[in-house]
């Protein structure tokens, strides 16, 4: 077990630390851009980690670019989202046509099925 040099922070440092940023912090507002915002919509934790592996999978570039082009996918795909990633050939149906940079609308939906497969074992 490595030692602790004598004057490095410890737990309760750090933690007074993170509490002194986030009572600075305006966290409503911060949320309201950051696309993780868009995840804590989906009440089920199912539809939540399915969109968050979306978001992150095209999270690059302008956030106001890949925001919408997320926002976009997660229109054609409704509201459950779990449910339509059971049935592949719906997934694909509903992303044919949705491109995002380097992604296609097949790319997303193998990703979207791949994770449900994932999920259901």
């Amino acid at each position: 077990m490595a030692r602790r040099k004598p004057n490095s922070p410890g737990l309760e440092d750090i933690g007074a630390a993170l509490d002194r940023v986030m009572a600075a912090c305006d966290i409503p507002a911060r949320l309201a851009v950051d696309p993780v915002s868009i995840v804590h919509r989906y009440p089920r934790p199912s539809d939540r980690e399915l969109v968050g592996l979306m978001a992150s999978a095209v999270a690059f570039g302008n956030v106001k670019a890949f925001r919408a082009k997320l926002e976009q996918a997660l229109a054609r795909l409704g509201p459950d989202v779990t449910g339509v990633a059971d049935d592949d050939l719906d997934v694909f149906a509903r992303l044919h046509g949705w491109k995002h940079r380097v992604y296609r609308g097949e790319d997303l939906a193998r990703l979207l099925i791949g994770a449900r497969r994932v999920q259901q074992t």
